[in-house]
């Protein structure tokens, strides 16, 4: 189940919509081409059972305040789950983001 409801036709230049997934049986909102990409490359791969968009809320603390983190997806593997966040290669490296997710592993 989201816990964040997908944001749906933002703007001219953004891309997003939804995926169908036959492994999951129900269709999954995306929110960028590389997150569209994802699902279907988890809908191809065989050790993937399930997967699940904006699974759920991961609070950390940041110095003194108190924030959260709601990663993209949620796999299902065999062998067990990970979460991933879905971003462009630039995006990924973007200092706000590494601290983001340094700080959630900490926790």
């Amino acid at each position: 189940m989201r816990v964040r409801e997908p944001v749906l036709n933002r703007g001219r230049n953004r891309f997003n919509g939804l995926f169908h997934s036959f492994k999951c049986k129900k269709s999954l909102p995306w929110e960028s081409q590389p997150e569209r990409d994802f699902l279907k490359l988890l809908e191809l791969d065989p050790e993937v059972i399930c997967f699940e968009v904006q699974p759920e809320r991961l609070d950390y603390r940041d110095g003194m305040k108190n924030r959260y983190y709601i990663p993209d997806v949620l796999v299902e593997y065999r062998a067990g789950s990970v979460y991933y966040e879905v971003k462009m290669d630039d995006r990924a490296a973007e200092p706000d983001i590494v601290r983001k997710h340094r700080l959630v592993k900490m926790t």
